[in-house]
């Protein structure tokens, strides 16, 4: 996205025959603005700068939805020294445009100081048709990194659901054998209860997941003991061990006590 806005921007400063130009995306959650690419001699110093949406030109283009000329900014209210201040940049004309998707403002395109003659409404006309193009191209990348996040979620959901079902699979093959005493089974048979229970909670995370389209969960914490927690693993795995001729040995040191943690997670 950055390398095609760039280009955009490139031909903006050509064909409109200006100093220099930039895009400013909304953060409709800290309500800012915040300039997304910029080109011209402050680009660096001005994608460091975010001020609120409601400020400037482009303030009042995001709030009113439509395309503003202003030919010097010195006789119009409306500007916003900020940038300039912290830029030490001289700003003289702006055209802003909104960039729209749908119904919905999703920032501005800016081309600023025209070099040659004013801005006319042939700049604006060809700015506004420059901002169509580029609101499509933001929502593609968007959508594009939307899919992204959701597949890679759906791995890592993968993944965690094949944890509690890989231990639920070998502490059943151990009991099937038949070679385990009536004690061990038992402690066995517990311990495929609490994984059988952790894969339902999982799953019911994972719908309430999907349904709040938000990847996050509540830690439940509660005071562990170490020692219970670390003889648990071992003991899951030490028959399994036996069968493959690998030994477990558990040496827990004797400041081991307690954890404050998510059991089912942990």
């Amino acid at each position: 996205l950055q390398k095609l806005l760039k280009i955009v921007m490139q031909l903006v400063t050509e064909m409109l025959h200006v100093e220099s130009s930039s895009i400013m995306l909304l953060d409709e959650k800290k309500n800012e603005l915040v300039f997304g690419v910029a080109l011209g001699e402050k680009c660096k110093e001005v994608k460091k700068i975010s001020f609120p949406a409601d400020k400037g030109v482009a303030g009042w283009v995001i709030s009113n939805q439509k395309p503003l000329l202003v030919p010097d900014v010195t006789k119009d209210t409306r500007f916003y020294q900020g940038v300039d201040l912290i830029t030490q940049y001289e700003t003289k004309s702006i055209l802003c445009v909104p960039l729209q998707i749908k119904k919905r403002i999703i920032g501005v395109l800016e081309a600023i100081n025209k070099i040659t003659g004013n801005f006319d409404q042939w700049d604006m006309t060809l700015l506004e048709l420059i901002a169509n193009q580029v609101a499509i191209a933001i929502e593609n990348a968007q959508l594009y990194k939307k899919l992204e996040q959701k597949v890679e979620f759906l791995s890592f959901a993968s993944h965690e659901v094949k944890t509690p079902l890989t231990a639920i699979k070998a502490l059943l093959e151990m009991v099937l054998e038949g070679d385990l005493d009536e004690k061990t089974k038992q402690e066995f048979l517990q311990d495929i209860d609490a994984e059988t229970d952790r894969l339902y909670r999982l799953l019911e995370d994972l719908l309430n997941i999907f349904k709040l389209e938000l990847v996050e969960r509540k830690l439940n914490k509660q005071l562990l003991n170490t020692k219970d927690v670390l003889k648990g693993i071992c003991r899951r795995f030490t028959e399994l061990g036996k069968k493959n001729k690998v030994i477990i040995n558990l040496d827990i040191h004797d400041d081991c006590s307690q954890i404050v943690a998510d059991k089912n997670i942990l």
